[in-house]
């Protein structure tokens, strides 16, 4: 797959997924016909499907992406939508929980702020209760000497 920058300036992005053993060649063919030869020794391993992913660039546009006899080819029509789908305003989605911009599970009401305070009254519970522990036990320890 040939990727692009969506913005500005920027090197084209070739991503070959899904493949195994690791040692590969990777062969990018920029707009003047220059060909400029990756080795994939340092894939990602995906440990779910036990494969490898390697992201090949070069400066400038890459016009196609070859390995293992698969080509891709970057497209240079834009694409038609001809069956768009509806778009659904974000205020009309019900939210199970709520989460904040990083992913995370908020509690009270939806504020950092409470959260944290759960988090630090949690935190001296379980440091009391250790405290509490390791008096009774040096009590009863004295108690049997």
């Amino acid at each position: 797959m040939i990727m692009s920058p969506l913005e500005g300036p920027g090197p084209d992005i070739c991503l070959a997924s899904g493949f195994f053993p690791r040692e590969k060649l990777m062969t990018l063919t920029g707009e003047s016909q220059s060909r400029k030869i990756l080795d994939t020794r340092n894939a990602s391993l995906f440990k779910s499907s036990k494969t490898y992913y390697y992201a090949g660039f070069t400066q400038g546009e890459i016009q196609t992406c070859e390995m293992d006899g698969k080509t891709q080819t970057k497209n240079k029509m834009e694409e038609k939508v001809t069956n768009p789908l509806p778009v659904v305003p974000v205020s009309s989605v019900q939210m199970p929980c709520p989460i904040n911009s990083s992913g995370l599970l908020l509690r009270g009401n939806g504020n950092p702020k409470a959260n944290t305070i759960s988090l630090l009254f949690t935190g001296l519970r379980v440091l009391l209760a250790k405290c509490v522990g390791v008096n009774v036990l040096l009590t009863v320890k004295a108690l049997l000497v």
